[in-house]
């Protein structure tokens, strides 16, 4: 995938906007996929007023920064060297 290409609106510290209280969508993605797959269907619920949580599962996705630094990435289903992404 070209990931450069693609646009997104979404970012980071927004502040909420007040009025009734927001939904809010936990999305965990699967089949080893990378939450970046996703990022049309985020961004469309995003866009409708939910706050959504998108989070990367360790191992799964390319690579997962921790606090700290620490950095893990995917490995392959067999336990293998990482995947080549």
């Amino acid at each position: 995938m070209d990931w450069a290409s693609a646009k997104r609106r979404a970012t980071t510290g927004v502040p909420v906007a007040p009025g009734a209280p927001k939904p809010v969508a936990l999305f965990s993605p699967g089949f080893g996929y990378p939450r970046e797959t996703y990022t049309a269907i985020i961004d469309d619920l995003a866009s409708r007023g939910h706050v959504v949580v998108s989070l990367s599962h360790t191992y799964e996705s390319a690579a997962v920064e921790f606090p700290g630094g620490r950095l893990e990435l995917a490995v392959s289903g067999d336990g293998g060297p990482p995947h080549p992404r």
